[in-house]
């Protein structure tokens, strides 16, 4: 990757970067296709090979912006690391045995055993309290959040601020005050 990045590099890493603003979490394979897409924007004849199987890996790490973000993971929440240890020590001892091959009975076998022992009512709490929320600490939750919000349209003015509903006219006299009172509004 060269160290000034060319503008279609500029436009994937904004691309993601707008992904993982609006809370969408960038997947490899939308990487994939949307770096192949920004290819063949190039009109080439004939059209260039798609991306290659480890280049969105390599492309996140030559960037740094993109990093940090494309390096969270859901199960990073305190109470899942001790399940994630603790099932990594049952599959080590399931392959001492001579099991390299979990299918599903033996996950959910695996699981159901360490289950208990590390979802303690302890553990969840204090995955929550990491969070901020438990005890409540809204401010602590709010402020890790990226809210974007639409601003409210202008107000309008109108004669003394009174809200005029337009309604048929039934007379003249109605008729003539209505077409009046259009001519103020748009003279205002």
């Amino acid at each position: 990757m060269p160290i000034n990045p060319s503008p279609r590099e500029s436009s994937l890493v904004q691309w993601i970067l707008d992904l993982n603003r609006r809370g969408f979490p960038p997947y490899i394979i939308d990487v994939r296709r949307m770096a192949d897409a920004l290819l063949a924007a190039r009109g080439q004849d004939p059209p260039p090979p798609p991306v290659g199987k480890n280049w969105v890996s390599r492309f996140v790490n030559s960037q740094s912006k993109l990093q940090t973000k494309w390096n969270r993971k859901p199960l990073d929440v305190g109470c899942f690391s001790p399940l994630k240890r603790a099932y990594g020590h049952e599959i080590q001892e399931l392959a001492r045995q001579g099991v390299y091959h979990i299918d599903k009975i033996d996950f959910l076998t695996a699981y159901t055993r360490i289950r208990p022992a590390v979802l303690t009512q302890q553990n969840i709490q204090a995955g929550f309290q990491a969070t901020g929320l438990i005890p409540p600490c809204p401010e602590r939750v709010l402020s890790s959040l990226t809210v974007v919000r639409t601003p409210s349209p202008p107000g309008t003015t109108a004669d003394n601020n009174v809200a005029w509903t337009a309604e048929t006219p039934r007379t003249i006299a109605q008729l003539e005050k209505q077409a009046q009172h259009v001519k103020d509004l748009l003279h205002y």
